[in-house]
């Protein structure tokens, strides 16, 4: 009887369907087979050990079969038994249980890998197909045999039923970031919404942080970071990303399905490149990108349209995608520190952008419509290679400060009558001369006009009548227009290293002055009238020709105003 049985088991034949070992052929459409397949593989998976949940296991087999494909269908569950059942046509299966099982009893297939049970693979191929399966790091994987031994990778293994029990060893990052968060267990963070580590060594990010599903804050800046695990996308939940201030190279394409971020900065990283999907961050309103490598940007970033500020300062940027002018709400747009030539006229599109910094590139010229800007507040481009403004610059009526120090003017365009103009600074530049035009600054209240090439101010420079601030030095000045002594408002002036071999009378009138700087000209004598100036707090007068000084200047010493020079 017994060498029946065996010839009996020898013709036996199975095929592996759906991760199943199936007792080949089963009675039974195709169609409910599978469907018999599944839900015995979902019940093994949802009560795990057979032994100790067999009961529960067959009931909700029984009760999907017999909901789904009429009553009264029969389960039978267990190890190591024949079968041998009298049943209606086209109503039978028998599958076998999968070859590895987790240490809580849940099924792992790897048939589709590895062959049928009965195959005979090695155990650093079995390893490698379980770690896939389970979407971790083959290191962490351990197989255990039924007498508790560790499988080692030269072996060979038999696949059977439950031939060998998977460890699955603690991912060291997840442990590593469990320490730095002050948890015992990774698990401990599933309920957190705000995940904060700041200059620590941390060098990645586990897999697992994909299971942190409520996190809507990540901040990480300033740690040891190399990259951004892919999974990070599945934080469907988060808002603000900060990993700033680590060794970033690239980033994961996952990161375009954080559809609800807001808050993303990258700044002082490694990155040389962005994903295209970085466009798909449809509700981001910030992007910082300071300080990385960055040559060029994706045309994507034109779909980022809700972003409000856009940091890209300190790159190698060279030029901008057309795109950026679709970035209509757009209020800040840091560029300084790249290797910019020209601009794209699209960007003359942003209308609701307030301030543009460009300071630090190559520009040799400005977009010509950028007085469509209407919006404008602040318009940095110093250190360029400029050697003219567009005559759309007159149009930006709401500019209140306008940086172009460090270029290379010459003069500025008749339309430069910008009436909300607070702050100008045009220090290092070539400019021989001011229009007439340059007094309707009515609003100007710092001034830097030094290092140019002036001889002299014009008559309409008494206009400028909110003037507080003044800087004039090192440029060839050798006299004042009678209308420079209205500007009553005027509390710190320097004219040091200019050609002024005399001082007016006039002077005195500037009665709000606090500072004034006349070191390095050819001055023989001062008048009287500087000592009305009663607020005066500092006088430079180092490097002149002075001999002596009035006895009305130095009384204001004992007012407290310090006077310097070389004496």
């Amino acid at each position: 009887m017994a060498n029946n049985q065996d010839e009996q088991k020898d013709k036996e034949e199975y095929k592996t369907l759906w991760g199943a070992r199936i007792l080949w052929p089963p009675d039974m459409p195709d169609d409910m087979l599978e469907d018999a397949v599944k839900i015995s593989q979902s019940a093994l998976e949802e009560f795990g050990r057979q032994e100790r949940e067999g009961t529960k296991i067959a009931q909700k087999i029984k009760q999907h079969l017999d909901e789904n494909h009429k009553p009264y269908w029969h389960v039978t569950i267990g190890k190591n038994f024949g079968c041998h059942a009298v049943h209606e046509k086209q109503r039978f299966v028998r599958t076998n249980a999968m070859a590895f099982r987790l240490l809580s009893g849940e099924a792992v297939s790897c048939e589709s890998r590895l062959g049928p049970l009965g195959a005979s693979v090695p155990v650093a191929e079995a390893r490698a197909a379980v770690a896939e399966h389970l979407d971790v790091e083959r290191e962490r994987v351990r197989l255990i045999c039924p007498t508790h031994a560790e499988l080692e990778d030269g072996a060979t293994l038999l696949l059977a039923d439950s031939c060998a029990t998977v460890q699955i060893l603690p991912d060291p990052l997840e442990v590593e970031l469990a320490k730095a968060l002050d948890l015992e267990h990774f698990a401990d963070a599933l309920q957190m919404d705000l995940l904060q580590i700041r200059g620590t060594v941390l060098t990645g990010l586990p897999k697992g942080i994909g299971k942190l599903l409520k996190l809507k804050q990540v901040h990480l800046s300033a740690n040891k970071l190399q990259g951004l695990p892919s999974n990070i996308g599945a934080l469907v939940s988060l808002e603000d990303l900060r990993v700033d201030c680590n060794l970033l190279s690239s980033l994961p394409d996952s990161i375009g399905s954080l559809h609800g971020l807001v808050e993303l900065h990258l700044g002082s990283n490694m990155l040389s490149e962005l994903p295209s999907r970085l466009g798909c961050l449809t509700q981001l309103q910030t992007l910082n990108l300071l300080n990385n490598q960055l040559t060029e940007l994706p045309d994507t970033i034109g779909e980022l349209r809700s972003l409000r500020r856009l940091h890209l300062g300190g790159n190698r940027l060279r030029m901008l995608p057309r795109s950026l002018g679709q970035l209509a709400k757009l209020q800040e747009l840091y560029l300084a520190n790249n290797e910019l030539e020209r601009l794209p006229e699209e960007c003359c599109e942003l209308g609701e952008l307030e301030m543009i910094q460009l300071g630090s590139n190559q520009l040799t010229e400005l977009p010509e419509h950028l007085g469509r800007l209407q919006a404008l507040l602040e318009l940095h481009i110093g250190s360029n290679k400029l050697t003219h403004l567009p005559a759309s610059i007159g149009e930006l009526q709401g500019l209140q400060q306008l940086f172009l120090a460090g270029n290379e003017l010459k003069a500025l365009p008749e339309t430069f009558t910008l009436a909300s103009l607070q702050k100008l600074h045009l220090r290092a530049n070539q400019i021989e001369s001011l229009a007439e035009s340059f007094g309707d600054l009515r609003s100007l209240k710092k001034l830097f006009l030094d290092s140019n090439k002036l001889q002299e101010l014009p008559e309409s420079f008494g206009r400028l009548a909110a003037l507080e601030e003044l800087h004039l030095s090192d440029n060839a000045i050798a006299n004042f227009p009678d209308s420079f002594f209205e500007l009553s408002q005027l509390q710190e002036l320097r004219v040091a290293c200019n050609d002024l071999k005399a001082v007016p009378e006039k002077f005195g009138r500037l009665s709000n002055l606090k500072e004034l700087d006349l070191s390095a000209n050819p001055l023989e004598e001062l008048p009287e009238s500087l000592g009305e100036l009663e607020m005066l707090e500092e006088l430079h007068l180092h490097m002149t020709k002075l001999s002596e000084l009035p006895e009305s200047i130095l009384q204001l010493k004992h007012t407290g105003t310090i006077i310097m020079t070389d004496a």
